[in-house]
């Protein structure tokens, strides 16, 4: 989601699809938790595991790199369990 969009729907699809920056580093502009990927979270914050930022949460464990699978598991009220497999 391109953070230069008030609503969110009108950026391009190219932004929607590839967007990195500045995404990772700024607010978002929606009330709800924004779940992402295609983006590996060591390239965020160094490590392999789930990252849960302000508003967002990065899954890719980087697998496809030789790193780890994540899942997030998303409960009722609204808790969260992760868990990971790493690569062989």
């Amino acid at each position: 989601m391109n953070p230069s969009y008030i609503t969110w729907k009108e950026q391009s699809a190219r932004d929607f699809l590839y967007i990195k920056e500045p995404f990772i580093s700024a607010s978002t502009a929606v009330d709800k938790p924004v779940i992402f990927g295609h983006t590996k979270t060591i390239d965020i914050h160094g490590s392999a595991g789930v990252w849960f930022g302000d508003g967002k949460i990065g899954i890719d464990g980087g697998c496809a790199y030789g790193y780890q699978l994540n899942c997030l598991e998303i409960l009722a009220d609204r808790e969260m369990n992760a868990y990971h497999v790493k690569a062989d």
